[in-house]
């Protein structure tokens, strides 16, 4: 309402708010609920990046690790520098879900994105 009234777009602090209740619910093991609260969340901001990573943690716990993939890639897509933060549970899932090429086509990418070494050492213990 008030976004209506004043104009002024609240979208990031909406999908704020929908994270917070998302973190609560997977807190105390409601991973339905969780993910209705972050499908809000990417409504009011399709650019969350916190709606994105809790997504990847609730996806990653509960063994789905392709949708965790999804999530996680596109965290750190739409902000790189969140990639060291990404990186140890994307690769997790990259292991269990067995598609390495994939996991080289992303750490490329990131090669060229990020200025930090974080991906070029994911990449080269994959190629080792």
């Amino acid at each position: 309402r008030y976004e209506q009234a004043t104009h002024e777009p609240m979208g990031k602090l909406i999908a704020q708010f929908e994270c917070e209740l998302a973190e609560k619910a997977r807190l105390k093991g409601d991973g339905a609920l969780a993910r209705q609260h972050l499908e809000r969340a990417h409504a009011a901001d399709a650019n969350s990046v916190r709606a994105a990573l809790l997504e990847g943690q609730i996806e990653l716990a509960e063994g789905n690790d392709a949708a965790a993939i999804r999530a996680y890639e596109r965290a750190a897509r739409q902000d790189i520098e969140f990639l060291p933060e990404v990186l140890p549970p994307l690769l997790a899932a990259y292991d269990r879900g067995d598609d390495p090429a994939r996991a080289r086509s992303f750490l490329l990418e990131m090669v060229e994105r990020y200025r930090g070494v974080s991906p070029a050492l994911a990449l080269a213990r994959r190629l080792e």
